[in-house]
């Protein structure tokens, strides 16, 4: 179940993915829902529901897949499960897919339902190709059509750094060191990353 108190629409969907899958992935989900609730053996700090239902949905055609070939117990996944997961996914899916059961397996190693963590060693595949970045005039002209200077940086921070829709909207303040030049994106379950603003964005992001 997730926390006490928090039945929301996602809350519930969350927990209904962990209810469809095999006895011991089961237990193994419901422990880190209540982990990403914030209500695990040791206090962390809570996940919006909606943040807890995108993880788990993340993971859960994984998990049905080990457990379509005989694989349904999380003490049975190695680091090469992990990375074949990871690796057969496409595009923004395989930092999602990575993220996510990292962030399972971190939590379930400190429930202690499994003795190592087998994602720790796992790295995300490099890109093949890099994007091509807007052309000025491009740039310029999605900035003009922003209504809010909240909306130019929006742009900004997609167009010049490659957030996500999820990465541009959860930033806080203390997030921010405009004397650095520097900021902070948290992404729950990886390490955090940190942008290094341009003079457009800085000047975006100042005002």
């Amino acid at each position: 179940m997730a926390a006490e108190g928090r039945d929301s629409a996602e809350a519930r969907r969350a927990r209904e993915l962990a209810d469809a899958l095999p006895t011991a992935f089961a237990t193994a989900v419901h422990t880190w829902i209540r982990v990403m609730a914030g209500v695990g053996t040791r206090p962390s700090r809570a996940l919006k529901d909606r943040t807890i239902h995108a993880y788990v949905s993340r993971v859960h055609p994984v998990l049905s897949d080990w457990a379509s070939v005989g694989i349904e117990d999380p003490r049975a996944i190695t680091s090469s499960d992990i990375d074949r997961a990871v690796s057969a996914q496409r595009g923004a899916n395989t930092r999602a897919t990575s993220c996510s059961l990292r962030s399972m397996f971190r939590a379930l190693k400190r429930e202690r339902l499994v003795v190592r963590d087998p994602a720790r060693a796992v790295s995300l595949p490099g890109p093949k190709t890099l994007p091509r970045p807007l052309a000025t005039d491009q740039l310029r002209g999605l900035l003009g059509q922003a209504d809010t200077a909240r909306d130019r940086l929006t742009v900004g921070l997609v167009a010049v750094h490659a957030l996500t829709r999820f990465e541009v909207r959860h930033p806080l303040l203390t997030d921010i060191d405009l004397t650095r030049g520097r900021l902070t994106i948290r992404r729950p379950g990886c390490r955090d990353h940190t942008v290094y603003l341009d003079e457009l964005t800085w000047d975006l992001l100042r005002t």
